[in-house]
């Protein structure tokens, strides 16, 4: 047997009625109490979804300033005077490239090239130092002195070690509109092993006793580099412009 429900007006409320025993009365209180909640809920639900909507882009928006302010941070850093404070700079402007790739890793990339190019705050002049250097007991530089590599400074060597070792997500973003710009750069003795330079500018660059084994050099411009003493074993110098 089927039953079907019905509904009547009496002064208690309206009155359901879907069967034997089953005889249900609403007051008019219990009525107006539920259109408000169904109301309640029809206009807070798009309110609901706005201030998740607002929360979620004022969090993204403090984000992206503590980010910048990260990045101001370790711009600044690298300035500095003191080794520590630049080694600091170095390892936080990483951090932050690894982090947020697509907003950071090119700038961070071109900003340590552009270290390496132009290194400031020299604590000596190196180059002197090796070429004035001499054998004890003798009053002229020694042969073995002038032709050595002067050896990395080691702010360098980190910054060469965050380029060695970046994302591949890094890289893969490169692909499409940036290349590592290191012509001019004094490398020489540089700890390059399985670097991906591929169409990096190395142009007139110091690659002097540097380690690019197995580096990858794809392309690279290496026109009047100095590769003497270069470790090269494996590496791919496929379409490489001498």
């Amino acid at each position: 047997m089927v039953w079907l429900a019905t509904w009547s007006i009496s002064p208690e409320g309206l009155r359901f009625w879907s069967g034997p025993g089953e005889d249900i009365t609403v007051t008019p209180s219990e009525v107006l109490r539920n259109l408000g909640l169904t109301a309640l809920g029809v206009i807070g639900l798009p309110l609901a979804i706005w201030r998740s909507l607002v929360a979620e882009r004022n969090a993204r928006v403090a984000e992206r300033s503590h980010q910048n302010e990260r990045y101001q941070t370790a711009a600044k850093m690298l300035g500095d005077s003191i080794l520590a404070v630049r080694l600091g700079g170095i390892y936080a402007l990483d951090r932050l490239a690894r982090e947020s790739p697509k907003e950071y890793h090119i700038t961070a990339m071109e900003l340590f090239c552009a270290f390496v190019r132009n290194p400031p705050h020299e604590e000596a002049d190196t180059a002197a130092e090796a070429m004035e250097s001499t054998p004890e007991g003798t009053d002229k530089p020694g042969k073995k002195a002038q032709e050595e590599p002067i050896p990395l400074r080691q702010d360098i060597q980190e910054i060469v070690e965050r380029i060695r070792t970046r994302s591949k997500t890094g890289i893969e973003i490169e692909d499409a509109k940036f290349r590592l710009n290191l012509l001019e750069a004094n490398l020489g003795k540089a700890k390059l092993f399985r670097a991906n330079l591929s169409d990096a500018i190395l142009s007139r660059t110091n690659l002097s006793g540097a380690l690019l084994t197995i580096a990858n050099l794809y392309r690279a411009y290496l026109t009047k580099a100095n590769l003497s003493g270069t470790f090269l074993t494996g590496a791919n110098l496929k379409e490489a412009l001498p």
